[in-house]
């Protein structure tokens, strides 16, 4: 009868454990040689329906809030960081423009036993703003010329958004109200930073002016968006608008993988840097460079 005991708690004890198992381990990672585990293990991690795929960085973002707002849970931002490490190496430091790859719901696809099942085609996105696009300029092999902005309304050195401006041509050049222009001008020479020879001259955008009233040879234009502060003496040409350059989103890099084989080349210059920017200038994410390669060299917008 001394034994019935021991009996009794060994079966309670197979039962808790058939009933509830082994916890399952959950998901954690390190950085700065602190460990970030989430709330739950996986199985038991819901992720809501109306979650987009992408987000894209604004002042005041955190992976803390960004998890909080579409995840409903803000112990969840490891997930998104998980997703984003290659452009995101320090989970407590994003920066606005940044575009973030979110967890989302996978749904199994339709399995339909008569019909092939299409091949999946990756959603694309904008590789950048539509303004930051315009603003970006060019190298040009000579330092441009053409029609100007001769003046504006008030005296003043920089204009802006919704200030009127005068141009050297007019009705006689084929202008007429309502087109739009480009105006840019020379920011300075490139050196390429091997053979130290000149390359070309960097050529910034710096916004975008409509015709509102035309003259023989003048005519009269308001500035609709200032990418940079205009000055008389800016160059102007008709807009047109280029293609946005598409990406899908989160791209993986090998750090210590073998070249890719594609052709090399180098960057020459940077938008916002100074002359010399080999020297001077520190790039980072979503910064615009200028490199020496081209449409000569197969070189296509949208490529890596």
């Amino acid at each position: 009868m001394k034994e019935l005991p021991l009996l009794i708690l060994l079966f309670c004890l197979f039962i808790t454990s058939f009933l509830y198992g082994e916890e399952e381990t959950r998901q954690s990672w390190t950085y700065g040689g602190i460990e970030y585990i989430l709330p739950k293990p996986s199985s038991q991690i819901v992720i809501p329906a109306d979650v987009p795929e992408t987000h894209v960085v604004v002042s005041g973002d955190t992976l803390w809030g960004i998890a909080g707002q579409f995840l409903k849970d803000p112990f969840l931002w490891p997930l998104i960081w998980d997703l984003n490490m290659d452009k995101v190496p320090n989970p407590h430091l994003i920066f606005p423009g940044q575009l973030l790859v979110l967890p989302v719901i996978k749904q199994p696809p339709e399995v339909m036993p008569t019909e092939k099942i299409a091949s999946y085609e990756p959603k694309m996105f904008p590789l950048l703003p539509r303004t930051k696009l315009i603003m970006s300029g060019y190298i040009s092999a000579v330092i441009p010329s053409g029609p100007t902005i001769i003046g504006s309304e008030d005296p003043i050195n920089e204009l802006s958004t919704n200030d009127i401006i005068y141009l050297d041509i007019g009705a006689n050049h084929g202008v007429l109200p309502g087109d739009t222009y480009v105006a840019f001008r020379s920011e300075r020479k490139v050196v390429h930073p091997v053979t130290k020879k000149t390359f070309g001259y960097l050529i910034l955008n710096t916004g975008l002016i409509d015709i509102i009233a035309t003259q023989e040879n003048t005519s009269t234009a308001i500035i609709t968006k200032a990418l940079t502060a205009l000055n008389v003496g800016d160059f102007i040409s008709k807009y047109s608008e280029e293609p946005m350059p598409l990406t899908t989103g989160s791209r993986k890099i090998n750090r210590f993988g073998p070249p890719s084989g594609k052709l090399p080349g180098c960057i020459l210059d940077a938008m916002g840097g100074a002359e010399g920017v080999q020297d001077a200038y520190i790039l980072g994410y979503h910064d615009i460079v200028y490199v020496d390669l081209g449409s000569n060299n197969g070189v296509l917008p949208g490529d890596s």
